[in-house]
């Protein structure tokens, strides 16, 4: 199967840059004369830069993963690829976007990488991880284990090293820069040794002697950085217990909050499913309280007029006729009945009283706030009044000062009474020499 390799933006972009120049270094040529740099510039853009843009593609055979990028190929074996992975970034590889696949193969004992930008990704990856699969079955069918062992011995270190966190591998580097520095000491004093050695400055048994101190020193140092290394280790160890049980408790706050949303959940829904009946025995409730406010209502404001002259006669000739007919009868008169009357004009006289004082007291509240409205309205008047007479004082003291001369004006009249003068002064002048004229005529 073969795969084309997808161009991101910054592949056009230098493309049409690298063409701009060249583009101006033929304009360059016709101007000045000079041709070599135009025709390097295509030469290189036509053999390398355009079959590299056109023609990057990867393509997986049976055994193995071709790589061609223009002029530039190269094969990977499947049997020594050790993982690929998705990357996103720039850097050299035979790629033509950011979004790449991470290709990490094993040569000799030594884990090397390229980058390359397959179109998709994901069908390729999957492509690619079943011919490493199949490649690794084939293996193990012809009984090569050593490539097996080696593979997953690169996988397991790769792993490691993911694994580690910056402090252990700024500690890993700091370790060995130590070790290069010793080993750079070591070799200057044995030098100074040797070279004092042929001077004569020191005798060969007092360098042996001091060779044993320093091998027991170089001993004693490296039993410390052992027990260095598994205190650290055994920190790392802690380290990672501690975050275990961390990750224990978190889990289970997890699982406590998820019991508790679950739980919420159920009671959201009870109370959803009880809430119709509750909303109808509201409504019915409000709808009761609502008819009863209004009977009350209606009760307060119904009052009976005060009866008239009249109709009081006219009442009290229907009790007496009443009266004589049960006589006439021979039953007897109730004055039950004329007590619950006598009742119920009593409550309505006094709802009639209550009434009537209402109405007085609403009066008094809105002739209070009549006189409170005519008063505001006074002091606006006054207010506008007053500011009426400050703007009718002001225009007035604006025209006197218009009316005023100002210095301009006094210096335009001087200047004009000088020219007056001027003029008489000339005519006096002029009459004067006429005279004198006619004198000497």
């Amino acid at each position: 199967m073969k795969f084309k390799s997808s161009i991101g933006d910054g592949a056009f972009l230098g493309l049409v840059v690298y063409s701009l120049f060249t583009l101006a270094m033929f304009i360059f040529w016709v101007v000045s004369g000079v041709w070599w740099p135009a025709i390097v510039l295509t030469a290189i853009m036509c053999v390398v830069i355009l079959p590299i843009y056109f023609g990057t593609s990867y393509s997986l055979e049976r055994d193995e993963l071709r790589i061609c990028c223009g002029p530039f190929e190269k094969t990977i074996q499947y049997r020594s690829i050790v993982s690929a992975t998705d990357a996103d970034g720039l850097g050299l590889g035979f790629a033509l976007s950011h979004k790449r696949i991470c290709i990490r193969y094993l040569v000799g004992e030594n884990v090397k990488m390229t980058y390359i930008s397959p179109v998709d990704r994901n069908v390729f990856r999957d492509n690619l991880n079943t011919s490493m699969q199949k490649s690794i079955a084939t293996l193990k069918s012809r009984g090569n284990l050593e490539s097996i062992e080696k593979i997953e011995a690169a996988k397991e270190r790769l792993a490691s090293e993911h694994s580690r966190t910056r402090a252990e591998e700024r500690a890993i580097e700091l370790a060995q820069q130590q070790e290069k520095e010793r080993a750079q000491m070591d070799i200057a004093r044995e030098i100074k040794k040797l070279d004092d050695i042929i001077e004569g400055n020191l005798d060969p048994e007092e360098v042996v002697l001091s060779q044993k101190q320093e091998d027991t020193l170089y001993a004693s140092r490296q039993a410390e950085r052992k027990l260095l290394a598994k205190v650290r280790k055994l920190k790392a160890k802690k380290d990672k217990e501690e975050a275990q049980i961390l990750l224990a408790e978190k889990s289970k706050i997890n699982e406590e909050k998820i019991k508790e949303n679950e739980n919420k959940e159920k009671n959201i829904e009870k109370i959803e499913k009880t809430k119709p009946e509750k909303i109808k025995k509201e409504k019915t409730k409000k709808v009761k309280k609502e008819k009863t406010k209004s009977n009350k209502i209606a009760r307060d404001s119904v009052v009976e007029e005060p009866e008239s002259a009249e109709a009081k006669v006219a009442r009290q000739r229907a009790e007496n006729k009443a009266m004589l007919e049960k006589a006439f009868r021979g039953e007897n008169y109730l004055p039950q009945e004329d007590n619950a009357n006598n009742k119920n004009s009593k409550k309505i006289d006094k709802k009639a009283k209550k009434s009537e004082l209402k109405a007085e007291a609403s009066k008094a509240k809105k002739e209070a706030k009549a006189q409170k409205e005519s008063k505001k309205e006074a002091e606006l008047k006054a207010k506008i009044e007053a500011k009426a007479q400050k703007t009718s004082k002001k225009q007035e003291k604006s025209k006197e000062k218009s009316t005023k001369p100002t210095k301009a004006d006094k210096k335009e009249a001087k200047n004009k009474i000088k020219e007056i003068v001027k003029q008489t002064k000339q005519q006096e002048k002029a009459e004067a020499k006429s005279a004198k004229d006619k004198k000497s005529k």
